[in-house]
């Protein structure tokens, strides 16, 4: 080998040592690149999946507060639907009693008058006409129906006209013209649904009373 190859060859050695510390920075710097962007999408994988974790202990959550709140509803209208239908019942086993309670009290002289009392005060406001009606048990006291009459012939000036009637069992019906003030047991007890909510209201209180009185006596 001459001078010249050996310039040569060490020129091609030089090169190719040069390339080759490239070509080991280049992979060293891409392997770099490959573990940072690794990382990175490890990164975001990781943020993923915390997201969806999240995510999804959330919709568990809510699925479990929507899933109690429509349990608590079903039972509140299951409770409400019992109520109701025990409310039905006692009103319709309360019916006749309160029906059996109003003949005792016109049986009762001194609960009729006071009943019979209250009656003419309604009529005398309600009433224009001063010529009245009245219709009442057949078994009404005579002397009773006197004082009646001695109090209206002092108030009006008329005797009111006396009407036994079979099918009062109890009360007065009164009437002037077309007008009328429904004394009797069956006016009394016409309006039914009004009568029922009023059972029911004060139902409800009683229910209601002795929780307010304990929770007072707690506090206290």
């Amino acid at each position: 080998m001459n001078l010249p190859e050996n310039i040569v060859s060490a020129q091609l050695q030089h090169l190719l040592a040069k390339l080759d510390a490239h070509r080991q920075a280049r992979c060293e710097e891409l392997l770099a690149q490959a573990r940072h962007e690794a990382q990175r999408e490890i990164g975001h994988a990781y943020q993923k999946a915390r997201a969806r974790v999240h995510r999804a202990v959330i919709n568990t959550r809510e699925k479990t507060r929507l899933q109690l709140v429509s349990a608590a509803a079903q039972q509140q209208t299951h409770q409400r639907q019992l109520r109701q239908q025990e409310d039905q019942a006692l009103l319709e086993r309360a019916w006749q009693p309160l029906r059996e309670l109003l003949l005792t009290r016109w049986q009762d002289p001194a609960s009729r008058q006071q009943w019979i009392d209250q009656l003419l005060e309604q009529a005398a406001r309600v009433l224009v006409d001063t010529n009245w009606k009245i219709k009442h048990p057949p078994d009404w006291p005579a002397a009773e129906r006197g004082k009646v009459e001695s109090r209206l012939v002092k108030l009006h000036g008329y005797a009111p006209v006396f009407s036994a009637q079979p099918s009062i069992h109890a009360g007065l019906l009164i009437t002037a013209e077309q007008t009328r003030v429904d004394g009797t047991l069956d006016g009394l007890l016409h309006d039914r649904s009004r009568i029922e909510a009023l059972l029911l209201a004060r139902l409800n209180e009683c229910r209601v009373t002795p929780a307010a009185s304990g929770g007072k006596g707690q506090g206290e």
